[in-house]
């Protein structure tokens, strides 16, 4: 073969070859960012069932076996709902509470009793989120509204470093029957339902994702749900 016979590419063929791998990359890149949006998405929402499943697990089970149920709506200062039972106490913290939306500021465990110790998997000056009491004291639904001692608490939803941040939208119980007139033979129906969902700020309004649409959203990490159940307890108010 001489000289003459040799050839190279041409311009307009490194121009296809280039665009052409490109196009490969880009489809690539694209396809990376899609599957780790998902893995995000999935994380998130995966955290927040299985938080919400155990939570409403948990309190079923301590309102089912109480003879009496209270509910309350703390003061505006601190807005949370407490369900107060004659055997523990749930102080629970709303999202927007937490994230001081409003100029509010977020409820925090004080510091321990030394007459009451106890196994607990949070420290003095943490922001509570549901705090599971094991106390009957009158003072969490009365209106002095106590704060929740640290050493007798146990925090039921996720806080640990790097792990996402799970909060309280909603909650409400609600009486709904009550059968019998003495307390050996009193049974009550209650409705307990609660949304639960991730707790960036700004990335819900009234309990739901933003839009993607919306500057502040983060439609690819946020996850909201509702939880919802009846109970029958021994007794009631």
């Amino acid at each position: 073969m001489t000289k003459k016979d040799q050839r190279g590419f041409t311009l307009i063929e490194l121009n296809l070859a280039m665009i052409f791998v490109s196009i490969l990359l880009i489809a690539a890149v694209a396809t990376s960012i899609f599957a780790g949006r998902l893995y995000q998405k999935g994380v998130a929402l995966k955290t927040v069932n299985e938080s919400g499943r155990q939570l409403m697990d948990q309190l079923r089970r301590d309102i089912a076996s109480a003879h009496t149920v209270r509910a309350v709506v703390a003061p505006t200062a601190n807005p949370n709902y407490r369900i107060c039972t004659d055997g523990v106490t749930y102080v629970i913290s709303y999202a927007d509470t937490i994230n001081s939306i409003g100029g509010v500021s977020p409820l925090r465990y004080n510091p321990p009793a030394p007459s009451i110790p106890g196994t607990t998997n949070v420290k003095v000056g943490d922001v509570v989120r549901v705090a599971r009491i094991k106390s009957a004291s009158t003072s969490y639904c009365d209106p002095n509204y106590a704060w929740p001692v640290a050493n007798d608490s146990t925090e039921m939803l996720p806080t640990s470093t790097g792990s996402t941040p799970i909060a309280v939208h909603s909650v409400s119980l609600t009486q709904i029957a009550s059968m019998g007139t003495n307390d050996a033979d009193r049974q009550s129906l209650y409705q307990l339902t609660m949304v639960i969902g991730t707790s960036e700020t700004g990335t819900t309004s009234a309990g739901n994702c933003k839009p993607p649409t919306d500057n502040e959203s983060n439609f690819d990490y946020c996850s909201v749900r509702e939880f919802s159940t009846v109970i029958r307890t021994r007794g009631g108010e």
